[in-house]
């Protein structure tokens, strides 16, 4: 997989359940009309009520433009002004482009009910280290977490520097076992010369922890 999107949104005042409805349905649109969406995720942020969001991934850029095309889009289009705040450019600008430098899959099968994405940027002149620091991740976590179910590691496109780790779990408890897990160690222990802010300030600092609602997987 080459690209992949993370596309946050806040629902208008007393829309929230309505938005979190319209994208579990725009689910069942993605699996019905998107063979090149490879990954959908509808999420809704644990922490701050009324924020949702949508991760994917597709295997190239024609993918990704054919979802940007395609008529869960333009659903949302349509309806961005009754539930998101700022109508579709508040979805546009909530948007994202990354790339996977680095993923791992535990098990395909597993039901996941638990996201979390980091975002952090590189310290000056560092973010080929960063990249080749979450790239080295993977194997740790491929090794010594069986309950972190995915994790990939991405790179954005619109800002050169800025990295991000989405993640996802069946529960709280592997949730929890990853954050106190061999990788979070080696990027607390590297954060102060990698990562801008260091690790409360860089890391911590943007951790959201989300709910999964809907998936797509192919």
């Amino acid at each position: 997989m080459s690209k992949a999107n993370m596309i946050r949104m806040s629902a208008n005042a007393d829309a929230s359940s309505d938005l979190q409805q319209f994208l579990v349905a725009g689910g069942q649109l993605v699996e019905q009309t998107e063979p090149l969406t490879k990954r959908w995720y509808a999420l809704s942020d644990e922490g701050e009520a009324g924020s949702h969001a949508i991760f994917d991934v597709f295997p190239d850029q024609a993918g990704r433009q054919a979802h940007f095309d395609g008529p869960v889009a333009a659903a949302l289009a349509e309806k961005a002004p009754a539930l998101i705040q700022g109508g579709w450019d508040g979805v546009l600008q909530g948007v994202s482009n990354m790339v996977p430098v680095a993923t791992h899959e535990a098990d395909a099968t597993a039901e996941v009910k638990k996201a979390s994405y980091i975002t952090m940027t590189a310290a000056p002149g560092r973010a080929a280290d960063l990249e080749a620091f979450l790239t080295a991740g993977r194997d740790m976590v491929a090794e010594t977490e069986p309950e972190t179910l995915y994790w990939v590691a991405l790179k954005s496109e619109d800002e050169s520097g800025k990295f991000a780790i989405f993640d996802l779990f069946a529960d709280d408890s592997g949730r929890a076992k990853h954050f106190g897990g061999a990788v979070a160690k080696a990027l607390s222990e590297n954060a102060a010369d990698l990562i801008a802010g260091g690790w409360n300030e860089g890391v911590l600092a943007n951790v959201t922890h989300f709910q999964v609602h809907a998936r797509v997987r192919r």
